[in-house]
């Protein structure tokens, strides 16, 4: 049990071997990027860098700053959509962003149910980071199709 969970959260941190992109924030990142996931988890490694022995305060804000970067696109993508879908495709659009809001939630909240201590709050945090960076990069997809 306890090997897949640290393969779990291993995967959750999203540092598979990633080349480091040397991008201050997400949105400098994705124009250098292939497609934008080797920008997932740049902006905390490059904020974490920074400091030598990390404190939990400081884990927590720097992954904190790249998820609201990813929720940011999340965002503006979500409203650009919205305002350039019409009927049904609207409709699915709108299911599938709450049905995925509650995924996100529900998912995150699991590595603190099961784990403990620094482990837990870097799977949690990684999870909402990561999951958020997903949507907001499939959300960027639809809007280039519908270019």
């Amino acid at each position: 049990m306890k090997k897949y969970l640290l393969t779990g959260f291993l995967f959750l941190l999203g540092f598979a071997g990633a080349a480091p992109l040397q991008a201050a924030s997400v949105n400098e990142c994705i124009p250098q990027s292939e497609n934008g996931l080797s920008c997932l988890g740049e902006v905390t490694r490059s904020c974490l860098a920074t400091e030598k022995n990390p404190v939990d305060d400081i884990v927590h804000e720097c992954y904190q700053n790249e998820y609201v970067q990813w929720n940011q696109i999340v965002i503006k993508a979500g409203r650009s959509l919205k305002n350039r879908l019409k009927g049904d495709a609207l409709g699915t659009f709108k299911a599938a962003q709450k049905a995925w809001e509650l995924y996100r939630t529900k998912s995150c909240r699991l590595p603190y149910q099961v784990m403990q201590g620094r482990a837990a709050l870097l799977a949690g945090l990684s999870c909402n980071r990561n999951l958020t960076a997903r949507r907001a990069l499939d959300l960027l997809q639809f809007q280039k199709a519908l270019k």
